[in-house]
């Protein structure tokens, strides 16, 4: 299970490198990277190659804070490279929950790459999540999946992928099956074009979602993304599809900056909502002074008529170097809907770098 962390963290270099990490997981809340919501860890990982096809690193991670907030977990991650071909990676562990003592994590995964073909099987145990609280920290499903890419053609890429998941340890769950098949060219006159249909079947629901995308690198990264959804598992009579169009718009980097300005904008579109009308997501970073510059991200509702709030989030984030390695970085959050907090709203934190030890 990969989740980003907000912290402090180093690391070491040399034949036997190991990481230290203490922070916050990302709740994928979408709000700030840390929260009340977010769970803290402390995690510790050592690297040990034995040759160049084989490598062993084990792991562990312990939750920060209440008993019931998080699972231990250790175990140990093995990668090797059987043949030129074929590789194999596992990785066997155990976490403790409150609840139901220590339980087995497993994975395993096997992948084969020839010219113009890759195939890649794997297979996830997950530990039950029972007697804890908050966001998981380790995997909490059984998961089986399968995928495969061929290029029979230059710039063509043909791809399909299936996968069956249900909750760890829970054998009489109906499994949740998806299954989406995909076609990229990126040889066109004008940029690269993909489309992709996944379907996803639960005792929920049964979703048919298709997707569109074009995107232009010599502009830039102008992106143009279409994605319809449809529930065909919806009660009769209600409105079960979905459509989304969204808009990368290319790097705005004015000329005559000397690169003190970045500038990047995404315009979404959802016809099918209740009240339809534009977002924005506008993010960029500007020099001020030598080494100090300010970053910001907004996020902006375009159809205010009906008297919706039109600022919906905004967070304005600069770093002050005040010692050689080391920085103060002020932040300040704001999103609509939320009753305004002074210490909600401000951050400050300390940053430090710390180079590499050469062992």
């Amino acid at each position: 299970m990969k989740k980003p962390i907000r912290g402090f963290s180093f690391s070491t270099a040399g034949t036997t490198p190991w990481t230290v990490a203490v922070g916050q997981l990302n709740s994928g809340s979408g709000g700030s990277a840390l929260s009340s919501g977010a769970p803290s860890v402390a995690a510790v990982a050592v690297s040990l190659a034995s040759n160049k096809r084989v490598a062993v690193a084990p792991r562990l991670l312990v939750p920060v804070g209440a008993r019931d907030e998080g699972q231990t977990s250790i175990g140990t991650a093995v990668r090797a490279k059987v043949i030129p071909h074929i590789s194999f990676s596992s990785d066997v562990g155990a976490a403790d929950t409150a609840r139901s003592g220590w339980a087995p994590l497993a994975s395993a995964a096997v992948s084969g790459q020839w010219a113009g073909t890759e195939v890649e099987t794997s297979v996830l145990r997950g530990a039950p999540s029972r007697g804890t609280t908050g966001p998981a920290i380790v995997g909490t499903v059984d998961r089986e999946v399968a995928r495969g890419r061929v290029r029979p053609l230059p710039g063509l890429t043909l791809s399909a992928a299936a996968s069956w998941s249900r909750p760890a340890n829970s054998a009489d769950t109906p499994d949740t099956k998806v299954g989406s098949v995909g076609v990229a060219y990126e040889h066109l006159p004008y940029g690269n074009l993909s489309a992709t249909r996944q379907t996803e079947l639960s005792s929920q629901q049964a979703l048919e979602i298709t997707r569109l995308e074009w995107r232009h690198a010599a502009a830039g990264g102008l992106t143009l993304r279409y994605t319809e959804t449809h529930n065909a598992a919806a009660a009769p009579g209600t409105d079960a599809a979905s459509k989304l169009v969204e808009v990368d718009l290319p790097r705005l980097t004015p000329q005559r900056t000397a690169g003190r300005l970045n500038l990047r904008a995404a315009l979404t579109a959802n016809p099918s909502s209740t009240t339809p009308g534009i977002g924005s997501r506008v993010s960029g970073r500007v020099g001020v002074y030598d080494e100090i510059a300010l970053f910001g991200e907004t996020e902006l509702g375009l159809a205010g008529s009906d008297g919706a709030q039109l600022l919906r989030a905004l967070r304005v984030t600069t770093d002050v170097p005040i010692l050689q390695d080391t920085s103060v970085q002020l932040l300040y959050t704001y999103r609509a809907g939320t009753p305004f907090s002074f210490d909600r709203a401000f951050e400050a934190r300390v940053s430090r770098t710390i180079n590499r030890l050469a062992w």
